[in-house]
C-alpha cells in the first residue's frame, strides 16, 4: 500500500489542502496571462491583438506537458517492472510510484516557484499598465461596429481638444 491514512478526519484535512493547493496551480496562470498580454500589448503596440497567439500557446504547452508526464512516467513504472492487471507490484514499482507522485511534484513545484520569483510583473506595474490600458478603446478593436467606434473615437478626440 502506497498510503495508510490513520485517521479519516486527517484524510479528509488532507485532501482539503490538497484540492486548495491544486485549484491555486490551475488557476494561477489563468488569472496571470491576461495581465501578461496587457503588459505585451503595453510594450508592444504596433503589435495587432496578441490575445490568439498567448492563449493558444498556453493551451498547447500545458497539453505538450501533460503528454511528455504521463509518457515519462509510463516509462518510469516500465522501467521499474510494472506488470499491468497484477494485483501485488515489487517494491521497485511501490518506490517508483511514491516518487512520481511524491518527490517529482514537489520539484517541480519549487522550480514553478523559484521562476516566479522572476516574473516580471509586480502589483504596481499592472497598475500602471492598467492605466494605460483603456478598456473602451480594447472593446473597439473587437467592436464590428464602426459607427460606435467613430462616435468614441470623436468624442475622444473632442475631450483633447483635437
Amino acid at each position: 500500500m502506497l498510503v495508510t491514512v490513520p485517521n479519516l478526519s486527517v484524510a479528509y484535512v488532507v485532501a482539503f489542502v490538497s484540492g486548495l493547493s491544486i485549484a491555486a496551480s490551475l488557476l494561477l496562470p489563468w488569472s496571470m496571462l491576461p495581465d501578461v498580454v496587457d503588459h505585451f500589448r503595453l510594450l508592444n503596440q504596433y503589435v495587432k491583438r496578441p490575445e490568439a497567439l498567448f492563449y493558444s500557446s498556453y493551451v498547447f504547452f500545458t497539453k505538450l506537458s501533460a503528454g511528455l508526464g504521463l509518457g515519462m512516467s509510463s516509462a518510469s513504472l516500465e522501467l521499474a517492472g510494472y506488470k499491468g492487471g497484477a494485483c501485488r507490484q515489487s517494491s521497485s514499482v511501490i518506490l517508483a510510484l511514491k516518487i512520481l507522485i511524491g518527490v517529482v511534484p514537489t520539484i517541480l513545484i519549487l522550480l514553478g516557484l523559484f521562476i516566479l520569483l522572476f516574473y516580471p510583473i509586480t502589483e504596481k506595474s499592472r497598475k500602471e499598465t492598467e492605466q494605460h490600458t483603456d478598456p473602451t478603446l480594447l472593446y473597439l478593436c473587437f467592436s464590428s461596429d464602426s459607427s460606435l467606434v467613430v462616435t468614441v473615437l470623436s468624442q475622444r478626440l473632442a475631450a483633447v481638444g483635437g
